[in-house]
C-alpha cells in the first residue's frame, strides 16, 4: 500500500505533463516562426526577404541585395544550433543570428544576440576569412564555451557554401 500512493501520484503528474506538452506544442511552434520572421526583418534591414530554396533573397526596391541562408549544425555542446547568415552580393557577411539552440545558460547562450553581441564579430568577414577560433583563426571564443563557439564559427562558414 505504501508504494501504490507514490506510483499513483507520479502517474497523475506524468499524465498532466503529457497533456501540457500536447496543449502547448502549437503555441511554441507559432512563437518560433514569429521569432524567425522578426530576425529576418532585422537582417533584411529595411528590405524585403523572399523565400527561395535554401533560404531567402534580400531585395530593396525590387533589386537583389544579398541572401539569408539557414544553417543547422549538430556540433553544439548541447545539440543542434540553428542560424541565419546574411551575405551581400560581394560575399561579405552582413549579420548572423541564432534562431534556436539549447546551449548552457550563462555560457553558451551568449551566441544569442539578445544576450551578447558576440555574433556581430562575423559582420564584414568574407569567405576568405579564417573561420576557426583564435589564435589560428579570425574569431575569439566565448569564455567557457569553446565547443559552442567553434560550432557557430564553422556553421557560419557553411552559410557561404550553399
Amino acid at each position: 500500500m505504501k508504494i501504490i500512493k507514490p506510483v499513483a501520484l507520479a502517474l497523475i503528474f506524468a499524465i498532466l505533463l503529457a497533456l501540457t506538452n500536447v496543449g502547448t506544442r502549437e503555441v511554441i511552434a507559432t512563437n518560433r516562426i514569429q521569432h524567425t520572421q522578426k530576425l529576418l526583418r532585422q537582417m533584411a534591414d529595411g528590405g524585403e526577404f523572399i523565400r527561395i530554396a535554401g533560404g531567402y533573397e534580400i531585395r530593396r526596391a525590387g533589386e537583389l541585395q544579398g541572401y539569408i541562408r539557414k544553417v543547422v549544425t549538430n556540433d553544439g555542446y548541447n545539440g543542434d544550433i540553428e542560424l541565419l547568415v546574411a551575405v551581400d552580393l560581394e560575399s561579405s557577411i552582413l549579420n548572423v543570428r541564432v534562431t534556436h539552440h539549447r546551449e548552457t545558460p550563462g555560457l553558451g547562450d551568449k551566441i544569442d544576440h539578445r544576450i551578447s553581441h558576440w555574433v556581430e564579430t562575423f559582420n564584414g568577414h568574407t569567405y576568405e576569412s579564417n573561420f576557426e577560433l583564435a589564435p589560428e583563426g579570425d574569431f575569439d571564443a566565448i569564455t567557457g564555451a569553446t565547443i559552442t563557439s567553434r560550432a557557430v564559427v564553422r556553421a557560419t562558414k557553411k552559410g557561404f557554401e550553399r
